[in-house]
């Protein structure tokens, strides 16, 4: 089997990066950009603020109104009145480290669950004297806690005399209880689950592949392989998590 790429377009559609918000204001080494890892109750969370001035002072907000609320110092992508998540200026936090880059990782109590869902709004303020006013502002993300869930699918069947479409579902496994179970357009042969963008992916024997979001599993699209190819028999993701790879039988290994 060859390793292929797949489409251009189903890179776009599923797997590229989600765009950053327009909000933001560069300080000496332009916008500084901030990243969360891990999301889930009982888990542990990593917040990164990078492209930072080394040893500078910052602030990380939080907030469950989303802006853009502008300013004469930029725009924010949080309220006008957001709270600390952390706080290096008044050293409970500390500063940016020598490469720019300073990373918080705290634990998600199972007990947050009532949190669970929410659009956190997040935000960094860099004290920089390259930036307008004396700071810099970072991008905007979007943060939300997350149940553990567990994720299936059925395959379904093909016979001569019929077949039975299969399903795509979750179950809550904090609360221990059932959630979705989303038919599929045909017998599945292959899934994959897509963290970063949650998103699952379900190979059809047909060849399509359904998209699907992980939280609701609506179906969001289908796509389809090259024309003349044969049909795709397995989905991969690279370790990164950024690019969708597609193994398609009846190729010689190269």
């Amino acid at each position: 089997m060859l390793r292929m790429q797949f489409a251009v377009m189903m890179a776009a559609v599923l797997l590229s990066p989600v765009l950053r918000s327009q909000c933001g204001s560069p300080g000496s080494l332009g916008i500084p950009e901030i990243t969360a890892q891990g999301d889930t109750l009982g888990s542990a969370a990593h917040f990164t603020l990078s492209q930072a001035l080394p040893g500078a002072p910052w602030v990380w907000l939080v907030d469950t109104v989303p802006g853009p609320t502008f300013t004469p110092y930029g725009t924010f992508c949080t309220s006008a009145a957001p709270l600390f998540l952390f706080d290096a200026v008044s050293g409970s936090a500390p500063p940016v480290g020598p490469g720019g880059t300073v990373t918080m990782t705290v634990p998600i109590p199972v007990g947050y669950d009532f949190l669970t869902g929410i659009p956190f709004s997040m935000q960094a303020v860099v004290v920089d004297g390259a930036g307008v006013s004396n700071i810099a502002i970072s991008n905007g993300l979007t943060y939300r806690l997350r149940v553990p869930q567990l994720y299936f699918f059925t395959s379904g069947t093909a016979s001569p005399f019929g077949s039975t479409p299969g399903t795509v579902g979750n179950y809550d496994a904090l609360h221990d209880l059932p959630g979705y179970a989303s038919g599929l357009g045909g017998v599945a042969v292959d899934f994959i689950r897509v963290p970063a963008l949650q998103r699952l992916l379900v190979l059809l024997q047909s060849g399509n592949i359904q998209c699907f979001d992980e939280d609701s599993g609506a179906l969001l699209a289908t796509l389809t392989p090259a024309l003349g190819a044969p049909n795709p028999v397995q989905l991969e993701l690279t370790a990164d998590g950024s690019t969708l790879l597609v193994l398609y039988g009846g190729f010689s290994p190269s």
